[in-house]
């Protein structure tokens, strides 16, 4: 997908220029390089190319204002009167390697001219005026702050931090446009940026929604003589009460015994349609909150008198992350907690379902103006509760409110209704008639939230760009040993797939924008993967544990330094899609993996579908592709092993049904595109293929179980265990595949690689998937990474399924490139 290239990029050079040579800024200077150009003898009548230097200098300061506003610079509307922080637009990220920064740094270098323009652009003086670089802090002068505004009190009652000791502090200041905003200070010391900042800055960046209390200001600084500490200041959205507040007159939390206020009918029900469409927006974006209590329910007060509040759900520093889905436990709430996540539920379920639980237990309770305890208790088996007793204990709620509220209190979490499909409920119907506030600020014309796998990170890496292009120290060989090894260590650790997959993500936007040094490269690496875990993990090792496996090359305060430069460079970018997730819905159409996260088991088939992506994005050539297109790559791999055709065909109807049996595999598959996707999968094949031959640590230490070898058939034979259902119309049989290894895997070249294994000791296994007599755990050797060997019981021919796999992904781009080239064969395969 490609970015529109920023504005700084088009007023300086297009391209790069060479180190070393000054950028021809002059005028003489470019008009030497003019004469000397092939273009300046095109034509004698030809118009004369306007300079960006020859241009009058209140244009040039014009075109410098719009490149400091695309450079996500405070705000501007043309008269420079807009305030400081624009709704709908991402945080502003202070600090000397944020983008901002560097494009003043770059607009300066350029002439001394377009230096004294840039101190003039109004921007950038605010920018300047904020971040005080030379005390390492934010300008307190400029950023005035407002003791008397309720709101440094409404966010530091509603955060989580002061429940884990943290000592955070809260300041309500006015920045030089005017407008207020809060600001978090917190002293992180030796731990770096603390996991809920990260979590909770990831989240949000990018996600705009007026019901969902933004980031506003992010700066993230290391302190101390050496770096060894680190703070960040965060700026929130501004709010002057919260729901705690409204209902029962305090922002302390309080106890059952409390009785508050029960809110009226149209006021209740905007205040769950705004709850509702946060959640459902958030939702959307692949974030759950995770922690919803009615103090964490912000508002500004747009209309005391009339009742009319603005929503602004906050503190989303204990949204569930990825590894929460392996069963681990996370700080919720006990009385907010969801029967699937009660303490004696062996098989935990994290996810949008306890939102939508602990939203009920809020509207209840907002319904009722106080925790009643016989509430409570009936809520928690609500779905045995006889209508007329739910009726008795809320009246106050009407029929479609008490089914709503059913709805969102289902025990059986998958039953449990969604919060899109909850703001569809009657119990809203006319609330944009009666409502000013939903009808203002929640228009039904309101677009859709993006959904999570087409989130793109603008302005930074995009597919297709040679990252490393400009790293003069580095090469695509470098990438393959670092990526290898943070392989390796994700797997000591037992991270889950998706921590290295971002921590790549990560490391190619890095090193898209700034220059790497050689000896730098595995900082950035580190830096890289433990951001992404402290992103995407639940157990987070120590920093100096990140230290000690890298043989303690670097000190902690340069790995503290270097993770506050990644989490600057990247604008706090953190919540994006990887290849990972984009293969989870063809694992799931394949019936490998289930449609909502479980405890189950990885099958063979999906375990070894990631470790190909793994092995992909070892590669430089691979990784440089769209995620999304390495994905259908895998996926279209996954599918052959596992069914041989892919399963669902849709007919003219538009029915689905079991697709036929075709005798070639390219017309088995129907996941690859024209373009990319079948050039990025002959890439796969020999990343996939190189790996093996390099013995690559990734693949015999992590991966070894896909090493072994056994014969195609047989009750454990390998076309077996990969395979899906009982299809047998539609698999590959071994009178299939063995001809296709026997053409692209015949056993010279195998030896000549070393990727033929010619004995029994190195782990070669019967028809039955047993380990053969010669080999025990004794004399167990080193594992290896074969493609094809000899079973020494009765002579015959074992394979790996990584060689299975090369196979196929070759005898699938050679059918393809005969279809392009009009001469398919008629007779199927091995035939």
């Amino acid at each position: 997908m490609s970015v529109k290239a920023p504005v700084l990029n088009t007023l300086t050079n297009t391209q790069q220029p060479r180190r070393g040579v000054k950028s021809p800024c002059t005028r003489s200077q470019t008009r030497r390089a003019q004469e000397s150009s092939p273009q300046a003898t095109t034509s004698a009548n030809a118009e004369p190319v306007a300079r960006f230097e020859e241009l009058p200098d209140e244009l040039l300061l014009h075109m410098l204002s719009l490149a400091a506003c695309d450079e996500t610079v405070p705000g501007y509307d043309g008269e420079f009167q807009c305030p400081t922080f624009v709704a709908g637009r991402d945080a502003l990220v202070l600090g000397p390697t944020s983008r901002a920064a560097r494009a003043w740094q770059t607009v300066h270098s350029v002439s001394r001219r377009w230096s004294s323009l840039a101190n003039q652009v109004e921007p950038w003086q605010q920018l300047r005026s904020m971040d005080d670089w030379s005390n390492n802090d934010l300008n307190w002068a400029v950023l005035r702050k407002e003791p008397d505004d309720p709101g440094h009190l409404v966010w530091a009652a509603s955060s989580t931090s002061r429940e884990e000791g943290k000592k955070d502090k809260w300041h309500s200041v006015r920045a030089p446009g005017g407008d207020v905003c809060v600001v978090l200070v917190r002293e992180c010391n030796e731990e770096g940026v603390s996991y809920d900042v990260v979590r909770w800055m990831g989240c949000l960046q990018a996600m705009h929604h007026p019901c969902i209390a933004s980031l506003k200001l992010v700066r993230a600084f290391n302190t101390g003589k050496e770096g060894e500490h680190t703070a960040v200041h965060a700026g929130m959205d501004f709010v002057d009460t919260s729901v705690q507040k409204i209902v029962y007159g305090t922002l302390e939390r309080t106890s059952h015994t409390v009785i508050g206020r029960p809110l009226p009918p149209v006021m209740l029900r905007s205040f769950l349609y705004q709850l509702l469409s946060a959640l459902a927006w958030s939702h959307a974006r692949g974030v759950a909150h995770g922690n919803l209590a009615p103090y964490r329910v912000l508002a500004k007060t747009l209309d005391a008198a009339k009742d009319q509040y603005l929503l602004k759900l906050g503190d989303f520093g204990f949204s569930p992350p990825h590894a929460a889905l392996c069963n681990e436990e996370l700080p919720i709430r006990p009385s907010r907690a969801s029967p699937e996540l009660q303490a004696d539920n062996k098989h935990k379920h994290y996810g949008p379902a306890n939102d939508l639980w602990a939203l009920g237990t809020v509207f209840a309770e907002m319904a009722c103006g106080n925790r009643d305890p016989q509430v409570y208790m009936m809520i928690q088996d609500l779905d045995m509760t006889p209508e007329g007793q739910l009726e008795s204990s809320l009246h106050m709620l009407c029929d479609d409110g008490r089914n709503l509220l059913r709805k969102m209190l289902k025990k059986e979490w998958k039953e449990r209704i969604t919060a899109a499909d909850a703001l569809c409920h009657p119990y809203f119907d006319g609330l944009h008639d009666q409502c000013e506030v939903v009808a203002r600020y929640l228009p039904q014309s309101m677009p859709a939230p993006t959904r999570f796998l087409d989130l793109r990170v603008p302005q930074q890496w995009t597919p297709g760009l040679d990252f490393l292009a400009k790293q003069p120290h580095l090469n695509a060989r470098m990438w393959t040993i670092l990526y290898d090894w943070l392989a390796v260590v994700s797997f000591k650790f037992k991270f889950v797939s998706r921590s290295l997959q971002v921590a790549g993500d990560f490391m190619m936007r890095y090193m898209s924008q700034v220059q790497v040094e050689r000896k730098e490269l595995q900082l950035v690496g580190i830096g890289a993967l433990c951001l992404a875990c402290k992103h995407e993990e639940v157990m987070i090792p120590n920093m100096n544990d990140f230290i000690f496996i890298c043989d303690s090359a670097y000190t902690l305060p340069q790995l503290m330094v270097m993770e506050v430069k990644i989490l600057t460079t990247l604008q706090l970018q953190l919540h994006v899609p990887t290849a990972h997730d984009m293969l989870l819905p063809y694992l799931v159409e394949l019936g490998e993996a289930p449609e909502d996260p479980s405890q189950e088991p990885y099958s063979p088939l999906r375990a070894w579908c990631e470790c190909l992506l793994l092995l992909g994005q070892a590669a430089y050539p691979v990784v440089m592709y769209d995620p999304a297109v390495l994905a259908r790559c895998v996926a279209t791999l996954g599918g052959l092993l596992s069914r041989g055709v892919h399963s669902l065909v849709t007919r003219p109807d538009g029915s689905v049904h079991e697709g036929h049996r075709s005798p070639q595999l390219h017309e088995r598959v129907c996941w690859l595109k024209p373009g990319a996707d079948w050039e990025c999968l002959r890439k796969l094949i020999d990343a996939v293929e190189q790996a093996a031959k390099d013995q690559r640590e990734m693949l015999v230490k992590c991966h070894h179980k896909f090493l072994d070898l056994c014969k195609l058939e047989g009750r454990q034979g390998l076309l077996e265990k990969y395979r899906k259902g009982d299809r047998k119309q539609t698999h590959l049989t071994p009178q299939e595949v063995r001809p296709l290894l026997e053409d692209h895997l015949p056993i010279d070249m195998c030896k000549s690689h070393g990727v033929f294994q010619p004995r029994a000791s190195k782990g070669a296994v019967d028809d039955e998937g047993a380990a053969t007599e010669e080999e025990t755990a004794e004399t167990k050797p080193k594992k290896m990474a074969y493609l094809r060997g000899v079973n020494p019981k009765d002579g015959a021919d074992v394979y790996s399924i990584v060689g299975v796999t090369c196979a196929l992904g070759k005898q699938l781009l050679k059918e393809h490139d005969r279809f392009k080239a009009g001469t398919a064969p008629t007779s199927p395969v091995g035939a």
